[in-house]
């Protein structure tokens, strides 16, 4: 994806009546609809699955952490803090910021705990529920 692409989509978005850009992303990438003029706002607007957050979790994983193939093998029970080497505090910060890139929403302090970062699924169920608000 080119930065320039991104940035138009976060600029348009909200004026086209989709929640975030990445919302519009996700229709693009679904081959559900473009980023245009008078488009009807589709989407997970409320009520997002942690099906919905899983993958787009898991790439993020992958890529912060560069945890290439292994990646693979993440399922929405595995381990986060303390199982793998990687996920040091350095990486919270970067996996929190690829979050708020990846789904549009921003990442309070008083809401990073433990419990979000225990499972990849605790991860998804936490975007989803911030994409839900």
């Amino acid at each position: 994806m080119h930065v320039a692409n991104l940035a138009l989509r976060r600029e348009i978005a909200p004026a086209l009546g989709y929640p975030s850009a990445s919302a519009g992303a996700r229709l693009c990438r679904a081959g559900k609809g473009v980023l245009t003029a008078g488009t009807e706002p589709a989407g997970p607007t409320k009520n997002t699955s942690i099906m919905e957050t899983l993958a787009p979790i898991k790439r993020i994983l992958r890529d912060t952490l560069s945890l290439g193939s292994r990646a693979d093998q993440l399922t929405a029970d595995s381990p986060l803090l303390g199982a793998l080497p990687e996920f040091d505090s350095m990486a919270v910060v970067g996996v929190i910021t690829a979050l708020e890139n990846e789904f549009g929403f921003t990442v309070n302090d008083d809401e990073m705990s433990a419990e979000v970062f225990a499972t990849v699924g605790s991860l998804a169920q936490f975007a989803a529920r911030k994409l839900s608000e």
